[in-house]
């Protein structure tokens, strides 16, 4: 079992964008199970696993399909 950890006092700097495309890579190009344990107080990176997982992405939301006739 190996262990990543992406780690850096500064923020802004994509330790969270990082870590969610290791995560992805590691699951869905290398078929391995991946635990992802999101410390920050953000919580970003959980937010986008879950829509992830529940298929619904965030980009989704400013597709056309989601834009009524009437708007």
């Amino acid at each position: 079992m190996k262990t990543v950890v992406v780690t850096n006092q500064k923020g802004g700097v994509g330790k969270s964008t990082v870590a969610n495309h290791l995560a992805y890579y590691v699951r869905d190009y290398r078929d391995a199970k991946t635990l992802f344990i999101d410390l920050d107080p953000q919580a970003n990176s959980s937010k986008t696993l879950d829509e992830y997982a529940t298929g619904i992405m965030a980009s989704s939301l400013f597709s056309k399909s989601w834009v009524t006739p009437d708007e």
